[in-house]
């Protein structure tokens, strides 16, 4: 059970309901200094996961954090590598991040992976409670320096310049 929030243990015939009420209070709780955007990731018209951007009085500190879930059977084909790949672009090209942050439990070494991939490092740890017992997570940082020097110029950003400014941010250069 690699989250913090014990999402897989919901029995599947509440799961979908209690999923979209989550999603729902995150859309409605959105403010331009309090926001999480999360996109839905597809594989041939099925949903395969989804990707959060997280940002916190964005305007002030320009730092973003992510966070994902990709389904078991899509893990290991390089799906969440590319997702997260997407949403940094989002966040470094589109929206002037100077930094983003991210985090996974010690035995999730395939979100580990992900993130060193793409050129994060570790920033320290913490100890989280999930299922009712202590379980070590460790930061991760990536610096817009480094993402910069790794950037992909097949990821395109259509259609955000009109909503820019629901992010906490304006006059980004586009």
């Amino acid at each position: 059970m690699p989250f913090e929030i014990p999402w897989t243990d919901d029995p599947p015939d509440v799961r979908p309901r209690n999923s979209l009420q989550f999603w729902w209070g995150l859309r409605a709780r959105w403010k331009p200094n309090q926001w999480v955007l999360t996109m839905l990731v597809e594989e041939h018209e099925i949903v395969v996961g989804v990707q959060d951007l997280i940002g916190a009085e964005f305007a002030v500190t320009r730092q973003v954090a992510t966070g994902s879930w990709l389904g078991k059977a899509y893990q290991g084909r390089g799906i969440g590598k590319e997702m997260r790949a997407a949403i940094l672009h989002l966040a470094f090209a589109g929206l002037g991040a100077q930094r983003a942050t991210s985090e996974a439990f010690e035995d999730n070494a395939a979100s580990l992976a992900v993130s060193r991939a793409l050129g994060y490092v570790e920033n320290g740890d913490d100890i989280k409670v999930s299922t009712g017992r202590p379980r070590r997570a460790i930061r991760l940082v990536l610096h817009r320096e480094v993402w910069q020097k790794n950037r992909r110029d097949d990821i395109l950003i259509r259609g955000l310049e009109p909503c820019v400014s629901k992010f906490g941010v304006a006059g980004v250069d586009f």
